[in-house]
């Protein structure tokens, strides 16, 4: 038998919160992480977090830079 593999699902989507939630809620439930794109603001990220979801990426964490690693300042989490 072979064997089956496994790839993170990548969706790009704006969506409405309520959506969000209920994605949240069955990957969660399907022990699946979500990674969430493009968080531009606080209010986002704290309603990310809100759902659950703590892997998150955006240039509220960093600007793209090249060549060069930017670091998350503390204050992107309070």
């Amino acid at each position: 038998m072979g064997r089956v593999a496994r790839s993170p699902a990548v969706f790009s989507i704006t969506v409405l919160p309520a959506s969000v939630t209920g994605i949240a809620a069955v990957c969660k439930s399907l022990n699946i992480r979500v990674l969430a794109e493009g968080i531009e603001t606080r209010a986002e990220r704290d309603f990310l977090l809100s759902t659950g979801i703590t892997l998150m990426q955006g240039y509220w964490f960093a600007k793209p830079g090249v060549r060069k690693l930017s670091t998350m300042p503390d204050s992107a989490w309070r």
